[in-house]
C-alpha cells in the first residue's frame, strides 16, 4: 500500500507532499484516506499522481497494442469514420509516450525539473520508487527495496542488482529495452511490464526475486479512476475493476462459458442495489441471440414504479445508478483483495446519503487500500480522524496536507465536526468574500451605456 507521494513541478504543483503512514515502527500505511479541499487546491492533482505512475508503467504495452490496432486500420480501405479513427488512435499513440505525457503534466513554466516519489509498503517491506523527467524525456529512474537498491538508471547508464535480477539472459533482455525505449519513449519500469507479459511466466519469475515480482504485481492491481475515465463510464460501457464479475457488467459478448459469471454478476449487484434503493427490486441480463448465432448480454434493472414492475436497460439509467455499478466492483475489490484503488470525485452524481451508507457499510471489512477525494461532508460524522485528510494552503501559499488527528486542536468526543469544518475551523474550505450578482450586473449596464 502506499505510504507516501512527494512530488516536484507536478501539475499545479510546485512541491508537495503526501503522507499515508500510520505506523512507522510496524511499518503500516493506512487503508483509508478521504480527502477534502476547496475547489482548485489541488485534490484532482494528487489522484493525477496515482495516474501518472499508472501511465507511465503500463505505457509501452499501450503503445503496442495500439501499433497493433492502427497497423489493422492502415491496411483496410478507408471511409471518413475509419480516417477519424486512425487520427484518434495516433494521437493516443503520441500521449502514451513519455515527450507525449509530459506535456500534459509538468508544471506550467517551471524551470527545474519534475520528480515523482513513491513510497510503498507490501509485506511490511517498504519498496520506494522516483522518477525524475526534463521537459521532453526521463532522466533519471530508480527502485529501492529496504533501502537496497534494485535498479536504477539515467541516460547513459543502467544498473541492475544481482539480488534481483538473477539470469544473465533476463539481464541482457532489460538492458536491451533500456536502450531501445529509455528517455523520450517510456520508462525502464514500462519495458518490464512488457517483457513480463512478452516472454514466458517461468522465465520471467526465474529470472528476478520475489520482492521484484511483488512490486510488479501490485502496480498490475493498482487502480486509478479519473474525471476522465467517468466522462467515457457514462457513454460507454461500465469498466469492470474485478475479475469475479462479468466485464464490462453492462453489456457484452457471451458464451456458455461466461454463464457462471453472468449469475454470479446478477446475484451480486442484485443484492447491492436492492438494499440500497428503495425503487430497484433485483438485476437480471437478457441473452440476445443475433441472425449470425452470436449471443450477446444486457445489463436490466427491474424497479417497481407506480405499482408497476418495469425492466429498465442499463443505458437508460441514471448517470448516479450507473456510476455505482462501477463503485460496486471497487468496494468488492476492497473486501476481497490488497488492491490499492483511487477514485477522484466520488461522490460526483452519488446522493450523500448513500455515499454515507455506503462507507458505514465497508467498516473495518477493507483488506487494500481506499483513496478517495469527495465535498461529501457527511463522511466526516463517523469517520476515524486519521483517515480525513484536508488540503489547504500554507503561509507560502504552497498547498499542504494533512489528517485530522494531525491538526493542532484537539477534537474531542461529540465534537460536531461537520460544523467545526465548515465554519473553517480545521481550514481546507473556501474563503470567499461577499458576491452579489446584482452588483455584478449594475456594473455591467453602467459599462454598456458608457461605451
Amino acid at each position: 500500500m502506499f505510504s507516501k507521494i512527494i512530488v516536484d513541478n507536478f501539475t499545479a504543483f510546485n512541491h508537495f507532499e503526501f503522507d499515508l503512514i500510520e505506523n512507522r515502527t510496524d511499518k503500516k500505511a493506512k487503508k483509508l484516506a478521504i480527502i477534502y479541499g476547496e475547489n482548485g487546491i489541488g485534490k484532482t492533482c494528487l489522484i493525477k499522481s496515482f495516474y501518472f505512475l499508472k501511465l507511465s508503467y503500463d505505457s509501452l504495452i499501450a503503445t503496442e497494442d495500439l501499433s497493433k490496432l492502427f497497423g489493422n486500420a492502415k491496411s483496410e480501405d478507408q471511409s471518413g469514420l475509419e480516417k477519424s479513427l486512425m487520427l484518434f488512435i495516433g494521437n493516443a499513440f503520441n500521449e502514451y509516450r513519455v515527450s507525449g505525457y509530459l506535456k500534459k503534466y509538468y508544471k506550467i513554466n517551471a524551470s527545474e525539473d519534475m520528480k515523482l516519489s513513491y513510497e510503498l509498503i507490501i509485506n511490511k517491506k517498504r519498496y520506494v520508487y522516483s522518477m525524475v523527467f526534463n521537459r521532453k524525456s526521463i532522466i533519471q529512474e530508480k527502485l529501492l527495496f529496504d533501502g537496497e537498491i534494485v535498479y536504477s538508471c539515467s541516460p547513459s547508464k543502467v544498473d541492475l542488482s544481482p539480488n534481483h535480477f538473477l539470469k544473465d539472459e533476463l539481464k541482457e533482455k532489460c538492458k536491451s529495452g533500456f536502450d531501445m525505449y529509455f528517455g523520450e519513449k517510456h520508462t525502464l519500469l514500462s519495458w518490464f511490464n512488457f517483457l513480463r507479459r512478452n516472454v514466458s511466466n517461468s522465465f520471467f519469475k526465474s529470472g528476478v526475486s520475489k520482492e521484484f515480482l511483488l512490486f510488479l504485481d501490485y502496480l498490475n492491481s493498482l487502480i486509478v479512476v479519473t474525471k476522465d475515465d467517468e466522462t467515457m463510464i457514462s457513454q460507454l460501457s461500465i469498466v469492470n475493476y474485478s475479475t469475479s464479475f462479468l466485464s464490462p457488467i453492462s453489456s457484452g459478448d457471451y458464451n456458455e462459458k461466461k454463464h457462471t459469471k453472468l449469475k454470479m454478476t446478477e446475484m451480486a449487484l442484485s443484492m447491492f442495489f436492492s438494499s440500497l434503493y428503495s425503487n430497484i427490486q433485483r438485476v437480471e441480463y437478457s441473452i440476445e441471440t443475433k441472425e449470425t448465432g452470436k449471443q450477446d448480454y444486457h445489463l436490466f434493472f427491474v424497479e417497481k414504479k407506480n405499482n408497476e414492475t418495469i425492466m429498465i436497460p442499463f443505458e437508460m439509467e441514471s448517470t448516479g445508478t450507473r456510476k455505482m455499478a462501477t463503485l460496486f466492483t471497487s468496494l468488492y475489490e476492497l473486501v476481497k483483495s490488497k488492491k490499492t484503488i483511487v477514485v477522484d470525485e466520488i461522490d460526483n452524481g452519488i446522493n450523500d446519503i448513500l455515499l454515507k451508507s455506503i462507507f458505514e457499510s465497508l467498516d473495518n471489512s477493507i483488506s487494500g487500500q481506499f483513496i478517495v477525494t469527495t465535498h461529501n461532508t457527511l463522511l466526516l460524522r463517523n469517520s476515524i480522524k486519521k483517515n480525513i485528510y484536508l488540503l489547504d494552503r500554507d503561509n507560502n501559499d504552497s498547498v499542504v496536507s494533512y489528517s485530522l488527528d494531525e491538526f493542532g486542536r484537539k477534537i474531542q468526543s461529540g465534537t460536531d465536526i461537520i460544523g467545526q469544518y465548515l465554519k473553517g475551523l480545521y481550514g481546507g474550505v473556501p474563503q470567499s468574500g461577499a458576491f452579489s450578482m446584482k452588483y455584478i450586473s449594475e456594473a455591467m449596464e453602467t459599462y454598456e451605456q458608457k461605451h
